[in-house]
């Protein structure tokens, strides 16, 4: 997706936060003074008559081009794994991703690792990239809208294989995505250690889109159940790392959702599909996220709500 560009400087304090839009993109941030409400929703995934066994698996071995060889060393747990989606193109948004979230002490003190996931061909500036960073896991694939699960496929199988359970939330996300980090870190130490747990926003019951002329159409014969039951919204989402074992045993066995020639139902298929049979409890942390289309929208949300603590937010692109 395409940055927002913009061509001035503003700075908002509302309820203890700030906005900085700069010709980049907006960034934002917290103070400590925010509060959580611990009353958060939360969902079971133990739901009846939604088959995710069935056809297209389309389940192919893909080619890893570079992956970091430090994600988890010896014996040693990892607190966070954040996971970013990106296109093989968007070095910049990597760039500010890896100065604003992802410092080198940012990572020490919380005992982090970051991995971005993308596609492409080899080329001699990822390969620089990779050297430097050492956060580059690629996969031989064209990256497209359309490869986004082939990645997630990806990725899962190899931080499984190298990590196993040792880590104790791993944090997804698209490379478009603000993020207050430090007020994440405070809303998960709140969680504490959980097992089998999900924290998104979540979708409890997934409309299926029956119009042929939608995007998100699904035929009855690629997907027979009238809704798409419990998953989280793409744009960011928390599991624990218990649940890295069950998801890879699952790629072979659950079907992912075509919804038209460029769209693919990579959320669904990765936070509910995949975990199938995982007894998933999810937590609605919806309230901790927006997205919009200006500052202006922005700046009405904290006007109706001036305590509310903004965790990940996304700027749509425009329309094409």
């Amino acid at each position: 997706m395409r940055a927002l560009r913009l061509s001035f400087v503003a700075l908002s304090l509302l309820a203890g936060c700030y906005w900085l839009i700069s010709y980049e993109r907006p960034v934002f941030s917290c103070g400590d003074n925010v509060e959580f409400d611990e009353r958060y929703p939360t969902y079971s995934l133990n739901e009846a008559g939604i088959d995710v066994a069935s056809q297209p698996k389309n389940f192919i071995e893909l080619p890893i081009l570079a992956t970091p060889s430090t994600i988890c060393l010896t014996n040693r747990s990892l607190d966070l794994l954040f996971v970013v989606h990106s296109h093989v193109d968007n070095y910049e948004n990597r760039r500010r991703m890896r100065r604003k979230y992802f410092a080198f002490d940012y990572l020490r003190k919380h005992n982090a690792k970051v991995l971005f996931v993308v596609g492409g061909n080899e080329s001699i500036e990822l390969r620089r990239e990779e050297e430097q960073f050492a956060d580059i896991h690629q996969v031989r694939l064209p990256d497209t809208y359309h490869s986004i699960t082939q990645k997630a496929r990806s990725w899962l199988s190899h931080v499984s294989a190298v990590c196993d359970d040792r880590i104790r939330y791993i944090i997804k996300m698209d490379d478009d995505i603000l993020m207050d980090a430090d007020a994440l870190i405070r809303l998960l130490s709140r969680f504490g250690t959980r097992k089998h747990f999900v924290a998104c926003r979540t979708f409890t019951n997934g409309v299926v889109v029956r119009n042929p002329s939608s995007k998100w159409y699904l035929s009855a014969k690629e997907y027979s159940s009238a809704s798409l039951g419990l998953y989280c919204q793409g744009m960011a989402y928390v599991f624990s790392g218990d649940l890295l074992r069950p998801m890879v045993s699952n790629i072979a066995n659950v079907q992912y959702l075509w919804v038209s020639y460029s769209h693919c139902m990579d959320d669904w298929y990765v936070t509910h599909a995949l975990l199938n049979g995982t007894s998933a409890l999810f937590t609605d942390i919806g309230r901790h996220y927006v997205s919009i289309n200006s500052q202006t929208e922005l700046d009405a949300i904290y006007r109706r709500q001036p305590r509310r603590t903004i965790i990940f937010a996304h700027f749509r692109p425009p329309e094409r």
